[in-house]
């Protein structure tokens, strides 16, 4: 009997196991520190993306690789990549060339001055008025000749304006202009009383170079 006593008691650890529920033996299991659980564990999980569909085994090594190769290094790491990236730069430059330099009718460059012409209604009146001034590199050399009478070059500006209807019809708009340009900007305002006109054409002429100018009539709201 004091044999029996005395005796360690002894019990099998899978019958504290049965006294847990699953998920506790997995959380027990999860959270054991012991480096050989994390070792099974990143097995599993390594041993589970490689019998993954290919579409979830990308997925994991561009997420595992998308800060090593960098955003311009994913753009041409593939051909088809390359080619989207392709498409996509000259779909841009369509888009810029097209908002910027396409249609502008109304904004030429004519003996080294650049004319913008603008229009709108308002209250039954169509106004216009015509900016001119030099570019960058003929006012440099407008400016290196100025102080100098024997060799200034004054150009004559010469502008007419003219509306298009509704009907497909031309009507002055105000009066012609003849003015001299040199350096200053030059701005040309004229109106009418017609409330038909949809498009405004302006005739300019500096020095030998003329072009014509054309744009629509905005309408202002009272």
């Amino acid at each position: 009997m004091a044999f029996g006593k005395n005796m360690k008691e002894t019990r099998d650890p899978s019958q504290d196991n049965e006294k847990k529920s699953s998920s506790e033996i997995l959380e027990s299991i999860l959270n054991d520190p012991n480096p050989h659980i994390e070792t099974m564990q990143q097995q599993i999980h390594e041993e589970r993306i490689r019998n993954a569909p290919k579409i979830v085994q990308d997925f994991y090594v561009f997420l595992v690789n998308q800060f090593d190769k960098g955003l311009f290094k994913v753009l041409v790491a593939k051909k088809s990549n390359r080619i989207i990236f392709i498409i996509l730069i000259l779909c841009l430059l369509i888009v810029f060339i097209n908002g910027n330099l396409g249609n502008r009718k109304n904004l030429k460059v004519i003996n080294g001055y650049e004319c913008e012409l603008q229009s709108f209604s308002y209250d039954g009146t169509c106004y216009a008025s015509l900016k001119v001034h030099p570019v960058a590199k003929k006012k440099k050399m407008l400016e290196k000749i100025q102080d100098d009478p024997e060799h200034s070059v004054y150009y004559p500006l010469y502008v007419s304006f003219r509306g298009i209807t509704q009907a497909e019809v031309m009507v002055p708009v105000g009066h012609d202009f003849a003015e001299s340009l040199f350096i200053d900007e030059q701005i040309l305002r004229t109106s009418v009383d017609d409330c038909d006109i949809i498009y405004i054409t302006c005739r300019v002429k500096i020095g030998n170079s003329e072009e014509e100018l054309k744009t629509k009539v905005s309408h202002k709201i009272q």
